[in-house]
């Protein structure tokens, strides 16, 4: 059994991509959901951070036309400021729940993941991430996993963008340690690491159904960033 993720931070962030922005703005603050900062990607790609707990809520707002393409992370229960569960769909039809904080254990996220072989997710999320199963769900650090079993359930579309709820995050205390071993693993490299600038060392696995996981090393959490060749 390889070694366990070493976590930077003890929660997951979810990825979401639309070229409606607008609507997913007034609908987060309508349930106070916290708006954190502005990150400019480039070609033509704003993401609109939102803080839930510690997890974080990657709103990417796209220039370009996006079309809608199969993706087996199928919605979100988030915490928030309301005083009973809110059952909200975006624009481009994620269901999005928000719930007192501490609803089912949830202080940050709750993903819920559809997928036509189930086995093999629960393996990535023990095996690849670290996660523990509590009775039907699992959870990674504070943030947590439906694995919801569906023979009909899709693969992930091959390319990482496209309408919806597109790829997760995990903050690693060392990108090019916990890269290599997810590829030990069996999993798919998506994209090497790379350094952006002094800020953070990121790469792309994918997970089973073909989904984006994205990892992470943040100066901001662990320091200094390692010199990639």
């Amino acid at each position: 059994m390889s070694d366990p993720m070493d976590l930077a931070k003890l929660a997951v962030d979810v990825g979401l991509m639309t070229n409606d922005w607008p609507s997913h703005q007034q609908l987060l603050a309508e349930v106070g959901v916290e708006y954190d900062h502005l990150l400019k990607i480039g070609r033509g790609v704003h993401q609109h951070r939102y803080a839930i707990g510690d997890s974080v809520l990657k709103v990417n707002s796209h220039r370009d036309e996006l079309v809608a393409t199969p993706s087996p992370l199928v919605g979100l229960r988030v915490a928030g400021a309301v005083d009973r569960p809110t059952a909200r769909v975006t624009a481009d039809r994620v269901p999005i729940d928000i719930v007192p904080v501490g609803t089912d254990g949830i202080v940050d996220v709750e993903v819920r993941w559809r997928t036509h072989r189930p086995d093999e997710v629960a393996e990535f999320l023990e095996a690849g991430l670290g996660g523990v199963q509590e009775e039907e769900r699992w959870r990674v650090g504070t943030s947590w996993f439906v694995v919801e079993a569906d023979p009909a359930a899709p693969e992930a579309s091959e390319g990482l963008d496209g309408l919806g709820l597109r790829y997760l995050t995990v903050q690693v205390r060392n990108v090019v340690r916990e890269h290599a071993r997810l590829v030990d693993l069996g999993y798919e490299s998506a994209r090497e690491p790379v350094r952006l600038g002094d800020t953070a060392c990121i790469s792309f696995v994918r997970a089973p159904d073909g989904v984006w996981v994205e990892v992470s090393q943040r100066a901001s959490l662990t320091g200094a960033l390692p010199v990639l060749h």
